[in-house]
């Protein structure tokens, strides 16, 4: 299948699941430098991933990975 694009959400500690980028389907990497500090206090993020094909479906998403 040729993925398109990957759709990133992250969430901070309480709340909900926010998407913060649309990236190419040849990225292999993304660096979040909109949340400052991660890992320490409020700022911990659980983060997931779903790929958008040629014809706009979406898989599900990734397993959420957190950082501590």
């Amino acid at each position: 299948m040729l993925f398109m694009s990957y759709l990133i959400e992250r969430r901070t500690r309480g709340n909900t699941f926010d998407q913060i980028a649309t990236v190419s389907g040849t990225t292999s990497e993304y660096i979040d430098f909109t949340l400052h500090y991660a890992g320490s206090g409020p700022n911990t993020a659980d983060y997931r991933i779903r790929a958008n094909d040629i014809n706009n479906h979406k898989s599900g998403y990734t397993q959420i990975e957190t950082i501590v």
